[in-house]
């Protein structure tokens, strides 16, 4: 199933401004550029085994500019590339429902998921993971996409 935007209501506002409020949170300095993609499940599937080893299809995947040894060098006048995120909207949709919340509160939440792991948070660390929960919680919290229930 390929999607186009149009199959996709996703509010570019929103997830630009939970990006923006991630970088404030983390206290990102300079100016940075990131990419968000809403596509497919087939596309993060394909993404998952070519980066990852994994076939199968996942809710979002962080592919960070800032690591590994081979920067690109930018004249200082441009934005720091942070990286991409790439978040299946079909999963999205899934888990929304799985969760009991709105698909808003699910895409905010994973571009939020992913954005931090761009910056270096990550799952394998036990102490890193709760502190990168707590982020999402806060910064989806202050945009008034709080967990249902709370």
């Amino acid at each position: 199933m390929v999607l186009d935007a149009a199959q996709m209501a996703v509010d570019d506002g929103l997830v630009t401004g939970v990006v923006a409020a991630t970088l404030d949170h983390v206290q990102v300095a300079g100016t940075v550029e990131l990419t968000v993609r809403l596509t497919d499940d087939e596309a993060l599937r394909e993404l998952n085994r070519r980066y990852r080893g994994r076939d199968e299809p996942t809710d979002v995947l962080s592919f960070s500019a800032l690591e590994g040894g081979d920067q690109f060098v930018l004249p200082p006048d441009q934005p720091r590339q942070l990286g991409d995120v790439v978040i299946s909207y079909e999963r999205a949709v899934q888990q929304a429902a799985a969760y009991g919340h709105d698909l808003r509160r699910e895409i905010a939440w994973l571009s939020v998921h992913g954005a931090l792991q761009l910056l270096g948070f990550r799952h394998d660390d036990p102490e890193v993971e709760r502190e990168m929960r707590e982020a999402e919680e806060s910064i989806l919290t202050a945009a008034g996409l709080e967990r249902p229930g709370r």
